[in-house]
Formats: C-alpha cells, structure tokens, sequence
C-alpha cells in the first residue's frame, strides 16, 4: 500500500513540475512581436505589459516540439502542436495554463498562429542557453 502511495505521489509531482523560465525576447517570423514571457512553476504562460504584435485574425498560441528556427512562416498546425488558447489580445498582460500533462521539456518553442491563413507570426523559443 505504501508503495502505491509513493508512486502515486510520484506521477503527481513529476506530472506538474515544470522549470520556470522568462525572457523578453520574440522572433517575429511574419510580423514583429515584442516583449516579456515567463512560464511559472506553476504551469502559466504569462505574457507580460509590454507585449505587442500586429492584430490579426483567429491568433492562437501553441507550443511546438521542434525548434522557433524549424518551423516556416506558413506551416499548418500539426500533430505535435499543443493549443494553449486564443490571443486574447495584440498588446498587454495576458495568461494561459499549460495543460497538466504536458512536460515542457520535450517543447522547443511557443508560437503565434494564424490558423486562419496559416501564416506563423513569430513566437519564441524555450530552454535558451
């Protein structure tokens, strides 16, 4: 019983760890964007005051397995996005949940999609060194 308790309690801690990280840089693959991010140990993604990007139709964030540099300014969502929820704005403060499942360290960047046109506006990349 105590054996089940532990891996339980393991599976649960390993499952909502997540290493914080922040920056306040962007790379605009089809329009500007700028300012800071960070990604809690809680499992936000916080986008900070003095965010700002072209407005546009159907703007969406996704984290992306493979690297901001892999991906093109006009890829189509695919099997290993995962949606975080819709921009809600082009300027300002905003905060989305990644999903309690997923271990951020098997993404390489978050981005900007239009999924509407399939036009990537920029986005950034995780686990800088």
């Amino acid at each position: 019983m105590k054996l089940h308790l532990l891996t339980l309690l393991f599976i649960l801690m390993a499952n909502t760890e997540i290493n914080a990280q922040e920056g306040n840089s962007w790379t605009g693959k089809t329009y500007n964007i700028t300012g800071s991010w960070k990604i809690t140990n809680e499992g936000s993604f916080l986008i900070g005051n003095d965010f700002s990007t072209s407005a546009g139709p159907d703007l969406k964030l996704y984290l992306v397995s493979g690297n901001l540099d892999t991906i093109g300014n006009r890829d189509k969502v695919g099997n290993d996005w995962v949606y975080l929820g819709e921009l809600r704005s082009n300027k300002g403060a905003q905060a989305y949940q990644i999903p309690e499942e997923i271990n951020i360290e098997e993404y390489q960047s978050i981005i900007v999609h239009c999924t509407a046109y399939a036009v990537v506006w920029g986005g950034i990349n995780l686990h800088a060194k």
